[in-house]
């Protein structure tokens, strides 16, 4: 799961996500989409006695940076263009069932 700072700000307390300025030791993080790609394969590399080497792909930050803004533009549309989410009146509206009972818009 990879979320930003304004859906940590809303949802913090709501697992997976934990409370505001509480760190959790399975929450990875970066200043940047690279910087994060790097933090996520020094936790891997952490691990490399028990799991065994796991490298990222190469081209791990630039696919994941082509991700994110296909997804802000569908977000945009309200629209999912990969899964459908937003076809339906329900999709909207348990977003703003969420937000209205985390005290959101």
């Amino acid at each position: 799961m990879i979320y930003d700072a304004r859906t940590a700000a809303i949802f913090a307390g709501n697992f997976p996500l934990p409370d505001v300025d509480v760190d959790s030791p399975y929450v990875i993080s970066g200043a940047t989409l690279q910087d994060l790609s790097a933090s996520i394969q020094r936790r891997l590399d952490s691990h490399a006695n028990e799991i065994g080497p796991y490298p990222l792909s190469p081209d791990f930050a630039r696919t994941l940076t082509t991700e994110i803004e296909r997804f802000n533009e569908d977000a945009k549309t309200g629209k999912d263009s990969r899964f459908n989410r937003g076809k339906y009146p329900y999709d909207a509206e348990w977003q703003a069932i969420q937000l209205s009972s985390e005290g959101g818009a």
